[in-house]
């Protein structure tokens, strides 16, 4: 079990790295990324003005999921600009070019 373990932390960390240095290269400068110091999930912060659900819809039409950072608080009402990215579930290649899609819509959005 523990060499397990140790696996799955190794893989972890080499995702979620590759993660943080394809957001850093791709996503807009205005994004805030909490960097853990464990695990396989990141929380990215937009400008509050972003309109989550149409980032949402875009990416789902592109092949690229995400969880909607208001799925994770309690009032219907509170507006979030956020979202839970998973590093562990897909391919390498897969993982950068999800995140290659998501960098450019949200350039795009800020574009215009």
């Amino acid at each position: 079990m523990d060499s397990h373990l140790d696996f799955l932390r190794r893989f972890n960390r080499e995702r979620r790295e590759l993660a943080l240095r394809v957001i850093e290269d791709c996503f807009p400068s205005s994004v805030k990324v909490w960097r853990p110091a464990g695990g396989f999930l990141l929380w990215v912060e937009l400008p509050p003005s972003a309109d989550m659900e149409r980032v949402y819809q875009t990416a789902l039409n592109e092949k690229v999921a995400f969880c909607p950072g208001a799925a994770f608080y309690t009032s219907q009402e509170q507006e979030v600009a956020a979202m839970r990215l998973n590093c562990s579930r897909p391919s390498e290649e897969a993982l950068v070019k999800g995140l290659q899609v998501l960098g450019r819509l949200l350039n795009e959005r800020e574009r215009a």
